[in-house]
Formats: C-alpha cells, sequence, structure tokens
C-alpha cells in the first residue's frame, strides 16, 4: 500500500515537472507578462482616477451656481470662458469611467496569467490552447497598456487645462459674490 502511495506522488511529480519542461517557453512568456503587468499596475496607481471625477463634480457645482445667480447677459469673454469650462465635463466622466474598467482589467489579467501558470505547470492544457490563451494575454496586455499610457498622458494635459481654466472660473465666481451674487 504504501509503495502504490510513493509511486502515485512520484508519477504526479513527474507529470507535472514535464508538463512545466513541455511549456518552459510559454512559462517565460508569461513571467515577463506578470512583470509587464507590474510595471504597469505602478503607472495606474499613479493615476489619480478619482481626482477626474471630482473635478467633474466641481465642474457641475460652478455651473449651477453661475446659471443660478448670473442676473445680467454674459460678456463673450465670460462666456468663452464657462464654456470651455462646461466642455471639460464629459472628457472627465469618460476618463473616470476608463480609469475604472482599466483597474478592473488589471485584476483580471493577474488572475488570469496566474491560473494561466498553474494550469501549464500542471499540465492542464495542450500545446494548442495554451498558445491561444498567450496570445490571448498578451494581446489584451497590448490594449491595456494602450489604454493605461494614454491615462497618464490625458491626466498630465487635462490637469493643466483643467487648472488653467479654474482660476479664471473661480475669479468669476469670487467676483459674483463679492458683487452680491449669492
Amino acid at each position: 500500500m504504501i509503495n502504490k502511495i510513493v509511486f502515485l506522488v512520484v508519477l504526479i511529480l513527474s507529470v507535472g515537472a514535464c508538463a512545466s519542461f513541455e511549456f518552459s517557453n510559454e512559462l517565460k512568456h508569461i513571467d515577463v507578462l506578470k512583470q509587464e503587468l507590474d510595471s504597469l499596475e505602478n503607472v495606474y496607481n499613479s493615476i489619480n482616477g478619482e481626482l477626474a471625477r471630482d473635478r467633474a463634480q466641481l465642474i457641475n457645482n460652478n455651473l449651477s451656481y453661475v446659471q443660478r445667480h448670473w442676473r445680467d447677459s454674459m460678456d463673450v469673454e465670460i462666456a468663452a470662458i464657462m464654456s470651455q469650462y462646461r466642455m471639460m465635463r464629459k472628457p472627465l466622466n469618460i476618463f473616470h469611467a476608463e480609469f475604472s474598467r482599466a483597474g478592473e482589467e488589471i485584476k483580471l489579467s493577474h488572475e488570469q496569467l496566474t491560473n494561466l501558470h498553474s494550469d501549464l505547470t500542471n499540465g492542464l492544457m495542450d500545446k494548442e490552447k495554451a498558445t491561444k490563451s498567450l496570445e490571448d494575454e498578451t494581446e489584451a496586455m497590448a490594449v491595456l497598456h494602450a489604454s493605461v499610457l494614454k491615462m497618464y498622458t490625458f491626466q498630465t494635459e487635462v490637469e493643466g487645462k483643467f487648472v488653467g481654466i479654474h482660476s479664471k472660473v473661480d475669479s468669476i465666481l469670487v467676483e459674483m459674490k463679492r458683487n452680491g451674487m449669492r
């Protein structure tokens, strides 16, 4: 009986070792993808996606205030500033939604790469399915990479625009309150 148990353990370990050897290139590729995902996650974590949502809400609040309290016709310069400010809402809201989706995609990619590594190590996939799965993960990583880098760039660009236009709107709001438009 003990001989049978020892035999089964040795057999299971040898099958796992053979599977690892059979998929050694694929396992190395998964390790590279995991490293890339970790780097990408660091970039993602440096992005403040909640700031975009907060900025959009601030724009909504300020525009509502102006709509409620502005009594005269607006001159062209102020109207242009308010229009630019208003147009920032949509990209900020889209950015926040994309940021949330990317976070979920990063979590999913971690899980899928871990599961794929485990399946290959334990010989639970044939070569064709392993190749297809690895191609899918590589493609998903490329899409995620492009998305996160786009968000990183967008955040930098939009934050600069927001700060510039918001300071002008803030000055308008201060002047309105000073003139009794509360």
